[in-house]
C-alpha cells in the first residue's frame, strides 16, 4: 500500500536534497540512525544512489526477536529519473545476514503548494513460519521511518 507525504517545496528542490549525500547522512543521524554512506552517480537523466544505513529497530515483537536484531545494516540501490514535472524512482534493499529484501516504488509528484513524496513498499522475507510477520513489521517500521525522514526534510526547508 502506497503512503503519501506532503513536502513543503517543489520537486526540483526536494530531489536536490534527497540525492545529496551530506543531507542524507545528516537526516539519518537526526532520526536516530548511525552514520550512513551514500554514493551518487548520474547516467544521462538517471540518478543512482548506493546507500548503506545502520538502523535501530524499535519494538521488535518477541516472536521476531530471534530473526530481527535491534540494529541492522541495510544496503539500498535507488534509481530516479524525471517524468514530466515529477521524479519517479525505485529502490531495492537488502538487510545484511537475512533473507529479507524490500523494494519500493517512489514518486515526487508536483502539487500546487509544493510536492508529494509517494512510496509503496514491497517486502519479501524468505523465512519459514514468520516471513509474513516480518513483512508486516517491516511495513509498519518503514511507514514511521519515512514519516520521520519527510519531517526532517520539511524542517530543513524552513
Amino acid at each position: 500500500m502506497a503512503h503519501t507525504y506532503t513536502v513543503n517545496c517543489n520537486v526540483e528542490q526536494a530531489f536536490a536534497l534527497l540525492s545529496d549525500p551530506e543531507f542524507l547522512n545528516a537526516r539519518h543521524l537526526a532520526i536516530g540512525e548511525k552514520a550512513s554512506n551514500c554514493e551518487v552517480k548520474r547516467q544521462g537523466d538517471k540518478t543512482i544512489l548506493h546507500i548503506t544505513r545502520r538502523i535501530h529497530r524499535e519494538n521488535v515483537p518477541k516472536a521476531l526477536s530471534k530473526v530481527l536484531k535491534t540494529e541492522q545494516t541495510i544496503h539500498f540501490v535507488e534509481e530516479w529519473q524525471p517524468d514530466g514535472d515529477n521524479m519517479v524512482g525505485h529502490y531495492k534493499s537488502e538487510i545484511d545476514g537475512l533473507p529479507i529484501k524490500v523494494d519500493a516504488d517512489l514518486t515526487l509528484r508536483a502539487t500546487p503548494n509544493g510536492c508529494e513524496y509517494i512510496i509503496d513498499h514491497h517486502p519479501h522475507a524468505s523465512i519459514p513460519l514468520v516471513g509474513r510477520l516480518v513483512e508486516k513489521f517491516i511495513i509498519s517500521q518503514s511507514k514511521g521511518g519515512v514519516g520521520a525522514e519527510i519531517d526532517y526534510l520539511n524542517s530543513r526547508l524552513g
